[in-house]
């Protein structure tokens, strides 16, 4: 299929063959017949692309203090990195959409196949010929409105949610400033509502415009006296409320709407942009600012959007596709007239006329809309035109996976090895699969994980999805008889973890999970300055991870959590130190006193793992901490010696009353070494395996033990049942 991108870099717009979309849980797939170019919302995606490097800087200070800790926490060298390969992703675009549905995912119960639906949402109604969309940002299409009508839905439940913040009444004398292609639908919905609607813009041909649709009265703030009409307007009272719908300075907009707006009246602003409102009106009149956001509730809920849990009418009684159902339906009565809104149409593969159009300042737009043809492929596989270098590679790699942390550590220190042919790569998003497979020159891409697996020439697979994914795709690679690195962790409960140790032990293929830390250079420094030890080790560990917001992914159940996720690393660590299985956890969480609850079950937690030599391991790992301050600390104690390593990046070697130190210039935790051994083990330069299967299960089972040492409160010996039965 062709879906529309723009290089974050260059800010250059292509229009290219990526893999259709996988369809899955509560989605359907929809394919496109016309989508909405939100013209203001989309410039600013466009023009920000568009910006140098510096300029990028100074559009995202946030994205600059993060950048900042970055080098702090890693070095320069490997944060440019990071920046650049972040710059060289591309962008979808696009948020509205219209089309049929072709197929269901297999939790979808509320629409069917052949239904024509309005899309909302970016990636899940971008400007491509198919598109995976949530059933709860769908929406039906009624009888009589047509596709390139119901694209407009999204940006009607826009328009329709800062309505309602307004709460707008019968009567009630409404302001909108902005008269671009949302304030248009606001003119006219905040008319239906029965309010006398005075517009501000400075385009004549908007003005005359939005009074054939209902506007009572309008003004250019640039030559007319917008206070004084204003007050005319409302005989000296006031705006009952002001809708802020232009991209123009907020600052002056957020003056202008206070300085109209009657007494404990309602602002209420759409769009981007920081927003620093002028104390002098607000707190005067003690005026009503919100900030509207997107379709409304359910907008940003993970459970609405992924898990389809709608709210319940009587509480919630407008979500985002209750407010695009509404829209459609007042489309449908002819009581919203999209006439002269639609200024421009143009085809899919002209669409960069269109974006041209918005970015020059010639031709007046408000509404453009992109249509499809009939014809679309629903390959899962782009086979791209290069031919791959290194045709006599013994080592084929397929990548399942490519997020940021495939990207930026795991597929560049394959592409660059003289031994590897990178074959295919697959991921849930075409167009993520596409850019993956041009920048590192991949064979192919594909959204199909598993015909990647079971493709022959592929003898090895790097599985670097979401946590919950791990263990079903290295269950059916070892089966498929490859060779299978996968990144931490390894299984997220211990159903899925008895299933891979059955699997491991029936297959004769390597696995190798990414416990990078052992393979560290200062690491294995402190292995050896302990390798003649008699007595066991005493180890502190600390942990400043940062916060995450209980919505992310990891903490989902996609994730597992942060002690199944990333507490494992530490555990491997420990086990390869004390060169000891683990046999006892103890773990407790920090709590608020106040309230007796855990502050976030699995950020802020203090475990001690004992293992069989009678090694000591005490780990701290919270996220209360300053990220500006060093990541990971480690202080290991035996026979009269101790090692500090600080953030892998310094080391301390103290014994006899002598330190020797150690500094690297940028932080190395031993991921090159460690795929360098598994390239050298799967050509017989390394011994195999790396670490052994035991040592993976055992590591994976304490991050379980540890939950449920915290719920019981009661410590947890390890007993993995399985493991005799893997040795063998």
């Amino acid at each position: 299929m062709k879906q529309i991108m723009q290089n974050y870099k260059t800010g250059a717009l292509d229009i290219k063959d990526v893999p259709s979309p996988l369809v899955t849980g509560h989605s359907v797939l929809v394919r496109n017949m016309a989508s909405l170019i939100s013209a203001g919302t989309e410039k600013i995606k466009v023009d920000t692309a568009r910006m140098n490097l510096l300029n990028k800087a100074r559009s995202r200070p946030d994205l600059v203090r993060q950048v900042v800790t970055n080098v702090q926490q890693e070095g320069l060298l490997p944060t440019v990195q990071k920046v650049l390969n972040k710059l060289d992703t591309p962008v979808s675009l696009g948020y509205a959409a219209c089309g049929e549905v072709v197929g269901l995912g297999s939790l979808v119960k509320s629409l069917k196949i052949g239904d024509r639906v309005a899309c909302a949402g970016e990636v899940y109604a971008a400007h491509a010929q198919l598109v995976t969309t949530p059933q709860n940002l769908c929406a039906i299409v009624p009888w009589g409105v047509t596709p390139q009508e119901a694209t407009y839905a999204p940006v009607g439940a826009i328009a329709l949610q800062a309505v309602r913040l307004a709460g707008i009444e019968l009567g009630h004398r409404v302001a909108v400033i902005g008269l671009g292609l949302i304030g248009q639908l606001i003119v006219q919905l905040a008319g239906s509502s029965g309010a006398e609607v005075f517009g501000m813009e400075i385009d004549a041909t908007k003005l005359q415009l939005a009074k054939t649709k209902g506007m009572r009265a309008g003004v250019n703030p640039l030559t007319d006296s917008v206070v004084a009409m204003a007050a005319d307007f409302t005989d000296g009272m006031g705006m009952d409320a002001v809708i802020v719908a232009a991209a123009s300075d907020q600052e002056k907009t957020l003056d202008l709407a206070g300085s109209i707006c009657r007494e404990k009246g309602r602002v209420v602003l759409l769009g981007a942009g920081d927003i620093h409102a002028p104390r002098l009106h607000y707190y005067h009149k003690e005026l009503n600012l919100t900030v509207s956001r997107a379709f409304g509730p359910g907008s940003y809920d993970h459970d609405y959007i992924a898990g389809s849990q709608d709210y319940p009418p009587g509480y919630v009684r407008w979500t985002a596709q209750r407010n695009m159902q509404t829209f459609l339906n007042l489309l449908a009565g002819k009581r919203i007239d999209l006439a002269g809104i639609t200024t421009h149409t143009f085809p899919l593969e002209k669409a960069a006329e269109a974006y041209d159009m918005i970015n020059g300042h010639g031709t007046p737009y408000i509404g453009i809309v992109l249509t499809y043809g009939d014809e679309v492929s629903l390959a899962q596989k782009v086979q791209r035109a290069e031919v791959n270098r290194q045709p006599l590679a013994k080592i084929k790699v397929g990548f399942v996976g490519a997020g940021s942390f495939a990207q930026n550590y795991l597929i560049p220190p394959m592409f660059k090895h003289d031994q590897v042919q990178l074959v295919g790569v697959a991921t849930s998003k075409g167009l993520t699969a596409r850019n993956t497979a041009d920048k590192f020159s991949f064979q192919y891409c594909t959204t199909d994980a598993s015909a990647l697996i079971q493709d022959a020439q592929i003898n090895t697979v790097i599985i670097a999805t979401r946590h919950n994914l791990h263990a079903r795709f290295l269950i059916e690679a070892l089966r498929a008889g490859k060779h299978v690195f996968v990144e931490k962790p390894l299984a997220i409960d211990e159903e899925q973890l008895e299933a891979v140790s059955q699997a491991v032990a029936e297959s004769p293929g390597m696995v190798m999970v990414g416990f990078n830390r052992r393979f560290a250079p200062f690491v294995e420094k402190i292995a050896a300055f302990f390798g003649h030890r008699t007595g066991p080790l005493v180890i502190n560990y600390r942990v400043n991870a940062g916060y995450l917001p209980f919505d992310h992914w990891t903490q989902t159940e996609e994730g597992g959590g942060r002690i199944v996720g990333e507490v494992c690393h530490f555990i491997d660590l420990f086990q390869f130190l004390a060169q000891s299985p683990p046999v006892r956890i103890h773990a407790d969480v920090s709590r608020n006193v106040a309230s007796d609850r855990a502050i976030a079950l699995s950020d802020n937690v203090s475990v001690i793992v004992t293992f069989q030599d009678g090694s000591m391991a005490t780990l701290v790992y919270t996220s209360l901490g300053d990220m500006s301050f060093s990541r990971e600390r480690m202080e290991v104690y035996c026979g009269q010696s101790i090692a500090v390593l600080d953030n892998y990046k310094k080391l301390s070697l103290i014994r006899n009353g002598k330190e020797e130190k150690f500094t690297l210039f940028s932080r190395d935790m031993g991921i090159n070494k460690e795929l360098e051994l598994f390239i050298g083990a799967l050509m017989g330069q390394s011994p195999r395996p790396l670490i052994a299967p035991q040592e993976l299960f055992l590591t994976t089972l304490c991050t379980f033990k540890i939950l449920d040492a915290i719920r019981s409160g009661m410590p947890q010996e390890i007993v993995w049942n399985s493991l005799e039965t893997v040795a063998s």
